[in-house]
């Protein structure tokens, strides 16, 4: 419930709702302008990787273009040789195998397949012995795939990846028709093999930053290099089928093992193959996110110091006067009705503190009025209830007077005429006499009866005339009506009505004081009493529903309780009083009766 209370005065500050308000607006327009950079930004590094991707593209058609010119230098320089020509076979095999070492790194073997259906080829690696392949009997090069593309090109071409012959493995074949320089016929066509490994190891070599990849598609859509083969799925198959008959160069984004790419893609010249450049995206984001973080950093430190000083000056300039009217006010619901706010400024808040420190003047000028005319009317209250009193006295006594006319003058009445008949019957009828005598006895015992019941009802009647019980409750009830505040009481003892006078007068006085208290600093409502005698001690509880104070810091000029608890100190008695500011006062004061043992407590 505590923990309740204080979070419920926490977010009713107006100190805490302004800066919250405050922070909810500059995280607003922080989050939007992080939204409107992060958009910016990302469109930047967007526009940014499309170029780096068009770069990229670039320099691998470069280098692919480079490599196969290369081969084409060679397989023209090898065509011009009267070796190949004119078929010298001894010094063709030495000639080919000079060349196929100098770039073994790639080129498994070099052959020419002559238009008479011949082949002669030499090379390194799997499937030749003594550097010459091993065919398959009726191997005619005419029908294979790369003499068949020499002829359609009429010129240098490269061939598209196909099974070669003497080996269980795709390679691909740049091929040249060769032609006799003077009688200008067709001797056959000259091949270069190179494997596919060594297409893979050459795109391996570019450099591509940001983890960028690059996959090779042939005429027929079949990847000839693909550094995605691992991670590629069905979404980058489909988009490469589908740019491929579009207008080239392009660009398009596809996912490659979950992760999101940015393609450009261009045909090479050369080879008529597709060259396909992918740069991922985090890679190509991560700047653009590390500049995003540093802004928020940046935005969110500039926020908090915009809250720390938003919180000075709030504090400064709006909580620091309320606390100061706060804390007076506190201090005159204490008692210290001279207490005032001191704030010396011109602004808003010292108009208010102005114009409350008149407010308060007025008041304290009031409440001096106000206890004036209380014990103007208390005194006068006193002189009637003791008028009363001397009136209530007066009229028992009539009524005492009335009662011994009426009954013991008839009984004295009949005493007389029966005394009377006594005499007269004395020397006539003794037993007249007898009979007289015993009416005359029986007329005074009823006299006597009647006496003390008349005694006994002035009495009775007495108590609730002069009750004290009664006598306290209208007092305090005539008092607290001065301020419309409600009384209760609880606790009408006969037993009170045998105080000794002293401690009764000593009851009263605290009673008194109790009030006036109340009438002056509780600000109650409601005051309840009550009493209550257990064995030889007098128990007085005494409860009102005001403002409360501390009871451990009265103030240095409060005599009234201090007093209260002298007087009941000296009798034996004790005072306590339970308070808290805001809340309920309780006055419980205990007293012993032993002055009743002397007999003042009637017979």
């Amino acid at each position: 419930m505590r923990k309740e209370e204080t979070m419920s005065r926490l977010f009713d500050s107006v100190k805490t709702r302004l800066t919250l308000t405050v922070a909810l607006i500059v995280l607003f327009y922080t989050a939007l302008l992080l939204a409107l950079t992060y958009g910016l930004m990302r469109e930047m590094a967007e526009r940014n990787s499309a170029e780096l991707a068009d770069t990229v593209l670039e320099e691998a058609d470069t280098h692919i273009t480079r490599f196969f010119r290369n081969m084409e230098e060679v397989a023209y320089s090898l065509a011009r040789y009267s070796t190949v020509y004119d078929k010298d076979i001894p010094r063709l095999r030495e000639l080919i195998l000079t060349n196929v070492w100098a770039r073994r790194s790639y080129m498994r073997a070099l052959y020419l397949g002559t238009e008479n259906g011949n082949m002669y080829e030499w090379g390194y690696g799997e499937g030749f012995v003594d550097n010459a392949p091993v065919f398959a009997p009726g191997y005619d090069p005419r029908v294979r795939p790369w003499y068949r593309d020499a002829l359609a090109a009429d010129g240098f071409a490269v061939t598209d990846p196909y099974l070669y012959a003497s080996i269980d493995d795709y390679g691909i074949t740049c091929v040249l028709p060769v032609y006799h320089p003077e009688s200008g016929e067709r001797v056959g066509v000259l091949g270069l093999d190179i494997m596919l490994d060594a297409l893979q190891n050459l795109v391996e070599e570019f450099e591509i930053s940001m983890g960028g990849k690059v996959l090779l598609v042939d005429r027929s859509g079949s990847p000839i290099v693909d550094q995605f083969s691992s991670t590629a799925g069905g979404e980058l198959r489909a988009s490469i089928r589908e740019v491929s008959g579009q207008e080239l160069p392009g660009r398009f984004m596809a996912d490659s093992g979950g992760v999101p790419h940015f393609f450009s893609y261009k045909k090479n010249p050369v080879t008529d193959w597709m060259i396909f450049v992918g740069l991922p995206l985090p890679e190509i984001m991560a700047s653009t996110y590390a500049g995003i973080r540093l802004s928020v950093a940046l935005y969110f430190f500039l926020m908090i110091l915009l809250l720390i000083t938003l919180e000075w000056s709030v504090g400064r300039m709006v909580i620091e006067p309320v606390e100061k009217m706060v804390q007076t006010i506190d201090r005159m619901r204490s008692g210290e009705g001279s207490a005032r706010i001191d704030i010396a400024r011109n602004d808003e808040f010292g108009l208010l503190a102005r114009s409350f420190n008149g407010l308060a003047d007025r008041v304290q000028e009031y409440a001096r009025d106000m206890e004036r005319q209380v014990q103007e009317r208390t005194d006068r209250l006193q002189i009637l209830q003791q008028e009363n009193l001397r009136l209530r006295i007066i009229e028992e006594k009539e009524r005492i007077y009335g009662y011994l006319h009426d009954s013991l003058g008839s009984r004295l009445t009949n005493i007389f005429i029966s005394n009377n008949v006594a005499r007269s019957a004395a020397t006539v009828d003794g037993g007249v006499l007898k009979d007289m005598q015993d009416r005359i006895e029986e007329n005074a015992q009823a006299g006597l009866d009647d006496l003390k019941e008349i005694l006994s009802s002035s009495m009775e009647i007495d108590r609730r005339m002069i009750d004290f019980s009664i006598v306290l409750e209208l007092q305090v009830r005539r008092r607290l009506e001065l301020k419309a505040i409600g009384f209760s009481y609880d606790g009408r003892v006969a037993e009170l009505n045998f105080l000794p006078r002293g401690m009764a007068v000593e009851v009263e006085k605290v009673l008194q004081e109790l009030v006036t208290n109340v009438l002056k600093h509780a600000d109650a409502r409601q005051v309840n009493l009550t009493t209550d005698l257990t064995g030889e001690r007098l128990h007085l509880v005494f409860r009102d529903d005001g403002r409360g104070f501390d009871p451990r810091s009265l103030p240095v000029g409060c005599f009234g309780l201090r007093g209260i608890r002298q007087r009941l100190e000296r009798r034996g008695g004790s005072l306590n009083i339970t308070s808290t500011p805001g809340e309920r006062t309780e006055v419980v004061i205990d007293l012993p009766l032993v002055e009743c043992e002397s007999g003042d407590r009637g017979e």
